[in-house]
C-alpha cells in the first residue's frame, strides 16, 4: 500500500526514511493533512509550529475544522493531528505563557470540539514507527467488534433522550430539550412541517432533524 506525502513535505527526511524501510510513497498533493496512510489523514507539526499556528492565528483551529467537515462528507476516513517534539526553547517575552498548559488546552478542544485526537511524540524517530504501525494495520479487519455504548435509562426522560438521540442529526442538546419538553406521543402526532417549524434552544427551528424525527416515527421502511 502506497502512502501519500503532500508536495509540501517531500523534502522532509522522514519521507524518505519511510522509503528506506521498504515502503511505497508518493508525493502529490492532498486537500487536506500532510501524510495519507489508507484511509488516515494526518496533519504533522513540529512543536515550534504548533505554537506558531494557535490562536491569535487562526491556522489550528482552520485545520480541525476542515478535518471535522471532511470527516462529515466522507465517513470512511478518520483524522489526527500529530505534534513532533518536545516542549520549545522560547523565551517570555514572545511567549509569556505556561506552554504545558497550553498544549493540554488545544488537544483537549480538539477532541472535544471536532472529535479529533491530538498525538505528541517526541521525534520524528516516533513519529515513523507509528507511520510504519498504521501502515502495517491497514485493510486488516479489526479483531474485535466496536461496543455499542449507551447511557442506561434510569428514568422515562434518560429513555426519551436515548430515542430521540438515536435520530440522524439529533445530537445531546436537542434530545435533551425534546425529552423534557415534548413526550413521544406528542412528538409523534405532529406533522412533518410542524417538527421542522418547532422551535428549540432559544428559537432555533429544527428544521432536518424534525423531519428525520417524522420519518422515524412514520416511515414504513
Amino acid at each position: 500500500m502506497t502512502i501519500f506525502v503532500d508536495t509540501r513535505e517531500k523534502d522532509s527526511t522522514y519521507s524518505t526514511r519511510i522509503k528506506q524501510l521498504g515502503v511505497e510513497v508518493e508525493v502529490k498533493t492532498l486537500p487536506i493533512g500532510d501524510i495519507w496512510v489508507g484511509n488516515l489523514v494526518i496533519e504533522r507539526k513540529t512543536i515550534d509550529d504548533f505554537f506558531s499556528s494557535i490562536p491569535p492565528s487562526d491556522r489550528y483551529y482552520n485545520q480541525l475544522y476542515n478535518m471535522k467537515l471532511n470527516i462529515e462528507k466522507n465517513n470512511h476516513i478518520k483524522c489526527v493531528v500529530y505534534i513532533i517534539g518536545l516542549y520549545p526553547y522560547i523565551t517570555a517575552n514572545r511567549y509569556p505563557i505556561d506552554i504545558e498548559r497550553t498544549l493540554r488546552t488545544h488537544k483537549s478542544r480538539a477532541i472535544y470540539s471536532y472529535g479529533i485526537p491530538v498525538i505528541q511524540v517526541p521525534s520524528d524517530d516516533e513519529f515513523i514507527k507509528d507511520i510504519i504501525e498504521y501502515h502495517n494495520i491497514t485493510g486488516k479487519s479489526p479483531s474485535l467488534k466496536p461496543i455499542d455504548c449507551i447511557r442506561k435509562a434510569d428514568t422515562i426522560e434518560d429513555m426519551r433522550v436515548n430515542i430521540y438521540g438515536s435520530v440522524s442529526g439529533v445530537g445531546k442538546n436537542t434530545a435533551n430539550y425534546l425529552a423534557k419538553k415534548y413526550p413521544i406521543p406528542k412528538l409523534f402526532d405532529m406533522t412533518s412541517k410542524e417538527l421542522r417549524e418547532l422551535r428549540i434552544n432559544g428559537g432555533k427551528k429544527l428544521g432536518k432533524k424534525g423531519e428525520n424525527i417524522w420519518n422515524v416515527f412514520h416511515s414504513e421502511k
